[in-house]
């Protein structure tokens, strides 16, 4: 594995490889890889979302760290042209820093797109910096930034002709419930704090970590999130969680955003 930076503390980071246990395909142009590994007592789970464009480069969207057989996976796929960090991961463990700069590392010409300047990697250079409506990589694909947030934020939308659009998400919107990639310990912490309540939540971490003291911030917040559930999806995944939801997604999320901003009108 290349040299990697070191954190804030001053200390190297321990990287958190990632093992491959399924790839699924959605259509010939985007592949799903359904990744655990061990951190601490917990096993959990990390979905790797990977886009092909039609010139057969790739989009990896909030990249892992992977052992050498899922990496071997990754590439016969196709040669890795872009890699997407949506935002900050709030949930057990957040590489960004590891994982972000060893894909720039590996592939030199590889570049990072990125909502902004992230606490966990503010030094990671953003050659493409998310914007709402831009044209990414993969023709298919429309971003949402979502505004007010303490850490940006970014939301992909991939358009379907066939099986319907899919909302791809990191860490703000989750579909934790009946996950089965996760040991009981996890389970058990993910249950409690308030993940396995519905089909797709937003966690309070994650609302605690993105609020700001300014009057009116979780209007704004909450305002911004709706704007995505405008357009149509019929399918939701997140880069935290378990497999593709595909029953009433976007109503799961509609449900998502008023049960965390039940307060705010």
């Amino acid at each position: 594995m290349t040299s990697l930076p070191k954190n804030s503390s001053g200390k190297d980071p321990k990287p958190l490889q990632y093992a491959t246990k399924a790839i699924k395909s959605v259509g010939e142009d985007c592949f799903v890889f359904h990744c655990v590994a061990r951190f601490e007592t917990y096993k959990i789970n990390r979905n790797m979302i990977v886009l092909k464009s039609p010139d057969g480069n790739l989009t990896v969207i909030n990249p892992i760290l992977l052992t050498e057989s899922g990496e071997k996976s990754l590439l016969k796929l196709g040669k890795i042209q872009n890699i997407v960090r949506l935002g900050t991961s709030v949930n057990f463990y957040d590489g960004a820093v590891v994982e972000d700069a060893y894909y720039l590392s590996k592939f030199p010409k590889c570049q990072r797109w990125a909502p902004g300047k992230l606490a966990s990697c503010p030094s990671l250079p953003i050659h493409q910096k998310l914007q709402h409506g831009m044209t990414m990589p993969h023709p298919d694909c429309r971003c949402f930034v979502i505004q007010s947030t303490a850490q940006p934020e970014a939301v992909l939308l991939l358009q379907r002709e066939t099986g319907g659009n899919m909302l791809i998400t990191g860490d703000c919107l989750q579909h934790q419930m009946d996950n089965s990639f996760v040991n009981t310990p996890a389970y058990v912490h993910l249950k409690v704090s308030g993940y396995m309540k519905n089909r797709v939540v937003i966690s309070k971490k994650w609302l605690e970590a993105m609020q700001t003291p300014e009057e009116d911030n979780a209007k704004a917040i909450r305002s911004s999130m709706e704007v995505m559930t405008k357009t149509k999806f019929h399918r939701f995944i997140s880069t935290s969680g378990n497999v593709m939801l595909k029953v009433e997604a976007r109503q799961g999320v509609v449900d998502a955003i008023e049960k965390a901003f039940v307060a705010v009108a």
